[in-house]
């Protein structure tokens, strides 16, 4: 039900602003009060005062409308166009995807770079160490199997039917492992150029580990017991325990029985240290990484969770002042008291 006003001599003029302000058709003045429909309006000053007092309301409430329309069309126009306002901070808490957060440089795939200096200090040196015994291995059984090929054609110089199994076994050991720990080192010295290797003997160091250590233990307990049982029987077959019976000291000029019988057994003690180099390498990583996800544990939790909601906050105050930068101010009430 719509109510029509009329102009009095006592509005001042406000009825008829506000009222055509909000599309209201305006009724010219009458020398009498004028019935608009089923609303009189009255001729008191009480009643003129309540008019006017309802066409300052009206008149501010479009003004204020007016603004608020301006500030959502130009926050709307910001967004829209993506000129000014800041992109969200990355998501790099613990409690994203882990694929996400694989790295590729040269460093072992650790997020805590403490476990990483302690990781790489362990890998160069471990690494170091069990390629030069390797070679150590490699050297001694190469030099046995190789006098055995050079004098096998002299009568009694060797076993009739000699097992070269336990000497092959453990040189070919020897020879792999030295060629990985030696691939870890040249990468580490030269990463740049061999980042690919690094990467993968980075994330394969433990397996490699494990497989190097079991192998020269495979490799020691074959020796070992070739060795034992021809002591045993009195066969001696093996190259090893052949160098070192009775039997070869009558050749000992032609096969140099007693500097192969020291070499091949410096061979299978370095072999022994291979193995609890290798036990001790796999215990040291698995304590840094304990370490790593403990720090990650007391710290990480709390930390990394600060410090995604203080970049979050930053970027919500980044936005709230370029928006309200970009967005005009209320332009008042317009002269209206």
């Amino acid at each position: 039900m719509d109510r029509k006003f009329t102009s009095s001599p006592h509005n001042n003029g406000y009825e008829q602003l506000a009222l055509a302000d909000v599309g209201t058709p305006i009724v010219s003045p009458e020398p009498s009060p004028t019935v608009i429909g089923s609303y009189p309006t009255s001729p008191h000053p009480a009643a003129d005062r309540t008019s006017i007092q309802f066409a300052k309301a009206a008149f501010i409430f479009k003004d204020k409308l007016q603004d608020v329309r301006n500030n959502a069309n130009k926050r709307t126009t910001l967004v829209h166009q993506d000129e000014v306002l800041p992109t969200p901070p990355p998501v790099t808490s613990s409690d994203a995807d882990p694929k996400k957060q694989e790295k590729d440089s040269g460093t072992n795939d650790v997020d805590d770079p403490i476990a990483a200096r302690r990781l790489q200090t362990l890998t160069l040196t471990q690494s170091s160490l069990t390629s030069f015994l390797s070679i150590a291995i490699a050297t001694l059984q190469a030099r046995a199997y190789a006098t055995y090929q050079s004098t096998k054609d002299t009568p009694g110089a060797w076993p009739t039917h000699p097992n070269l199994m336990p000497t092959i076994l453990l040189m070919v050991i020897a020879l792999l492992a030295a060629t990985f720990d030696l691939g870890v080192l040249l990468a580490h010295v030269f990463p740049s150029r061999a980042a690919q290797l690094l990467r993968v003997a980075n994330k394969s160091h433990g397996l490699m580990v494990c497989v190097k250590g079991l192998s020269y233990l495979l490799a020691s307990v074959v020796c070992r017991s070739g060795f034992d049982y021809g002591n045993a029987s009195g066969t001696n077959n093996d190259l090893w325990g052949w160098t070192c019976s009775e039997k070869a000291a009558e050749m000992g000029e032609v096969t140099r029985a007693g500097a192969q019988c020291d070499g091949q057994t410096a061979a299978w003690y370095i072999a022994l240290a291979q193995v609890l180099i290798e036990g001790l390498g796999v215990v040291g990583t698995v304590w840094i990484h304990q370490q790593s996800r403990k720090a990650r544990g007391d710290k990480g939790g709390l930390l990394s969770d600060t410090a995604e909601l203080e970049k979050l906050i930053a970027w919500g105050q980044e936005v709230d002042k370029t928006l309200t930068g970009a967005t005009p101010q209320a332009g008042g009430n317009k002269g209206i008291v």
